[in-house]
């Protein structure tokens, strides 16, 4: 990142009566490409740059930002934040921190794949719909192929010392098909998220699209019951991050969790221990420092089944007596600091598949799940979700189910689990970057026929 001037901005802040600044400053480039019937269908090149300032001022905490970096009126900007910050109610007293401490450097950003041509790229896109439709004369459609890359950093300067700038990129990669047979209609999709071209295969993407809808053509439903259920490991990880807020300090100090006062108490399984991990090579949510400059740290929040800690920024930290565990997090440089995960997963074990299937020997393989944003309570720990995926008979996958509603307390789950499987992923990135391997848990409620 090209380095920004702040010493000028700081002292006309000191006059202005600011008594502590800090600078944010977050920059982002994007390309993506989509494709649609052997032709370009969408192609998008896009630059973001802009800096947010925070200042303290007769003890409130003002907040402002500007898109032109280029062109600052530095006192339009300064007397801004100062206005923001008089007529701030401060219902606590906040800081501008500087933790005197080196946090250690990573190599997160490969520029080999920015040297990629657009070219390949896109020819990398429609090779993934072209193998889609090779497969099987059942796939009617490609009804979304995209391949997109984003590279950005950030760079956090305060008045105190702090110095920080990193930077990183990740590409992704993804694929929906439609399959027909009959009367029956159904779509399956595959991603990859790398920062190293090499990683993107068209052909492994297609196929495993083109699996997941073929497998369902034939899909029927099933009886109504409790079962013994094996959830995928995407379906895993999308609950683990649908739920993944109670683990936030600030929804636990704000009565949003119903893990509040349980620190230390068993909450799962032995075997269960959910990780914060910001340091994992070529993964989305990799980083050094946090969004308020805080050194990252890695951290297991459940370990062994026990509740060890929630994910802490700087505010919610201070109310517990506690140092930042490092997850402070800004969507971007316009945002407000709140907490996020970094890569954030359950560890894997030593079991398969099959054999967590044999161990089940009666019961359902959810492989997909709809209705994450409305069929569940992050609050409460309940959900009831649309379903589909394949019957266990005799501890082997047997017919394909849909139209089947899967319905439990992901809390009570986490007490519930028999098998930890060894197939860890890591779902599309959101605010923090997710996985799971597949866990086989006690009888869950299946609305079927």
């Amino acid at each position: 990142m090209e380095k920004f001037k702040t010493q000028a901005l700081f002292e006309l802040a000191q006059k202005q009566g600011i008594e502590e600044m800090e600078i944010y400053i977050g920059e982002t480039k994007s390309f993506s490409v989509r494709v649609y019937d052997g032709k370009v269908e969408h192609f998008a090149l896009e630059e973001n740059r802009g800096l947010s300032a925070r200042g303290i001022s007769n003890g409130s905490m003002g907040y402002i930002y500007t898109e032109n970096l280029k062109g600052i009126d530095r006192e339009k900007l300064i007397s801004g934040l100062k206005e923001n910050a008089d007529i701030m109610e401060a219902s606590e007293k906040e800081e501008i921190h500087f933790d005197n401490e080196t946090c250690g450097s990573m190599e997160l950003k490969n520029a080999a794949i920015e040297k990629v041509a657009e070219e390949d790229k896109i020819a990398f896109a429609l090779e993934m719909e072209k193998k889609a439709f090779s497969i099987d004369e059942r796939i009617e459609a490609v009804n979304y192929c995209l391949f997109g890359e984003s590279s950005g950093g950030r760079m956090i300067i305060n008045s105190k010392g702090l110095d920080l700038c990193e930077e990183k990129n990740i590409a992704f990669a993804f694929l929906s098909v439609v399959a027909k047979a009959g009367g029956a209609v159904k779509t399956g999709s595959a991603y990859t998220v790398s920062n190293e071209f090499g990683d993107f295969d068209a052909e492994a993407l297609a196929e495993e699209a083109a699996r997941k809808a073929l497998d369902q053509l034939e899909a029927k439903t099933m009886a109504s019951g409790p079962q013994k259920t094996l959830l995928s490991n995407e379906v895993s990880a999308d609950l683990l991050q649908a739920f993944s807020s109670a683990f936030s300090a600030e929804n636990v100090q704000r009565n949003l969790s119903l893990l509040k006062g349980r620190l230390g108490q068993t909450v799962g399984v032995g075997d269960l221990t959910i990780t914060d991990d910001p340091f994992l090579q070529n993964k989305a949510g990799s980083r050094s420092f946090d969004d308020e400059g805080t050194c990252t740290l890695k951290k297991n929040v459940i370990e062994n089944g026990i509740l060890r800690t929630f994910l802490h920024n700087k505010k919610t930290a201070k109310k517990e007596g506690l140092p930042s565990t490092g997850n402070a997090y800004k969507g971007s440089y316009k945002s407000p600091v709140s907490i996020a995960p970094t890569n954030f997963f359950i560890r894997p074990g030593s079991v398969s598949i099959s054999e967590a299937m044999e161990n089940m020997d009666v019961g359902v393989y959810i492989t997909d799940v709809q209705g994450l944003h409305a069929g569940l309570n992050a609050v409460s720990g309940d959900f009831s979700l649309s379903a589909s995926g394949f019957a266990v008979r005799g501890g082997k996958m047997a017919e394909a189910v849909h139209q089947i509603t899967v319905a439990g307390n992901y809390f009570d789950m986490l007490k519930d689990i028999e098998a930890i499987c060894s197939d860890l992923k890591f779902v599309m990135p959101g605010s923090g970057h997710v996985g799971s391997p597949s866990v086989l848990r006690g009888k869950l409620d299946i609305s079927g026929e």
